[in-house]
């Protein structure tokens, strides 16, 4: 019930991390995957809220990513060639900046909704 209710009717911070990482351990014990895909929405979402600490963001990043290798190659491997564009400097990645650099244009996403969920902009006073 907790989680449904979300972020901002939570507790803090920490119990809804909590309760999430409890959902986490339950799937991955059903699936006996820590790798399923039902898990990829709930590892993003845990590295979202782990943003004062980079070494637990990083794993959960790490986590996210071998499912979407796993489960979702071409899209992981978009993914990566848009992280490596914005890395790099070279401004928004989408399909004239593919094509201007020589290479198949890539399908417009931007307009795509990915989730319910994002990181609330406020989360002082939470903890």
């Amino acid at each position: 019930a907790r989680m449904a209710a979300g972020l901002r009717e939570s507790e803090s911070v920490a119990a809804f991390r909590a309760d999430v990482q409890y959902i986490v351990d339950a799937l991955s014990r059903l699936h006996g995957d820590a790798r399923h895909p039902h898990l990829l929405d709930l590892y993003h979402m845990l590295a979202q809220l782990a943003l004062s600490d980079i070494d637990g963001q990083m794993r959960y990043l790490e986590l996210e990513r071998e499912v979407l290798r796993r489960y979702y190659p071409e899209e992981a491997d978009r993914l990566d060639e848009e992280i490596m564009h914005l890395v790099q400097g070279r401004g928004p990645f989408n399909a004239a900046a593919k094509a201007s650099a020589g290479g198949e244009a890539a399908e417009d996403l931007s307009a795509v909704d990915f989730g319910q969920w994002s990181a609330p902009t406020d989360l002082h006073g939470m903890d």
